[in-house]
């Protein structure tokens, strides 16, 4: 019987002191484990605050060289005889030797290609380089081949000249398109004088208009 009871006792024991320990734990406050901290990659090109936006410093830059306001500022910088080498090999024209020694001469002011056949193109490689001549007054371009639409180009770009006073387009199969053409730009370019339109197919009625206006310019 004593057996017994000691036996009994032991079990009480064990239950008080493991509802003892229970409540203790219960009791302590739970530590937190810290928040993990997750590593981000560093940004490519270099560390946080050295990412430059995508377009950064390519602003303007075109591909394959210069602006086309700077190629166009760099052949206006160029004398004309290389002006008008350049337009023949972007162009794929046979440069004309006779042509490059006239552009070589100082203070040019008859740019002449009635004795000298260019064709349409070579002619208009002539004028756009005559653009940039501000001393050339007269431009003799008779038998080379002008059709209206080479006049149109032409036209375009003598627009404006500072001194150009005379044009010789006798010769060329040029017709009704390029005498009406011919009214806007003399119209436009109160400093042209003369324009020879001799052997061509332009219609008599705007021959005879353009001539009225320009003999009244002369009179003044």
């Amino acid at each position: 019987v004593q057996a017994l009871e000691t036996h009994r006792d032991t079990l009480a024991y064990r239950r008080r002191t493991t509802s003892t320990t229970t409540n203790a734990e219960a009791a302590a406050p739970v530590k937190e484990s810290p928040p993990s901290v997750l590593a981000l990659p560093p940004t490519e090109g270099g560390e946080e605050g050295d990412a430059q936006p995508p377009n950064e410093g390519k602003e303007g830059a075109g591909k394959g060289g210069a602006p086309p306001a700077v190629a166009a500022t760099a052949q206006a910088s160029l004398p004309p005889a290389e002006v008008y080498r350049k337009l023949c090999r972007d162009r794929g024209i046979r440069c004309n030797s006779e042509v490059v020694k006239m552009l070589e001469t100082p203070g040019l002011e008859v740019v002449d290609l009635n004795s000298n056949f260019v064709g349409p193109k070579g002619a208009l490689a002539v004028v756009e380089t005559v653009k940039a001549m501000p001393t050339v007054r007269e431009l003799r371009l008779a038998g080379n081949s002008l059709n209206n639409e080479n006049i149109e180009a032409l036209l375009a770009h003598l627009k404006g000249h500072p001194a150009l006073t005379r044009v010789d387009l006798s010769d060329n199969p040029i017709s009704v398109i390029a005498g009406q053409l011919l009214l806007q730009f003399i119209s436009a370019n109160p400093r042209i004088l003369e324009v020879d339109l001799s052997r061509t197919m332009c219609l008599q009625a705007h021959v005879s208009q353009l001539a009225h206006i320009l003999d009244q310019r002369r009179a003044r």
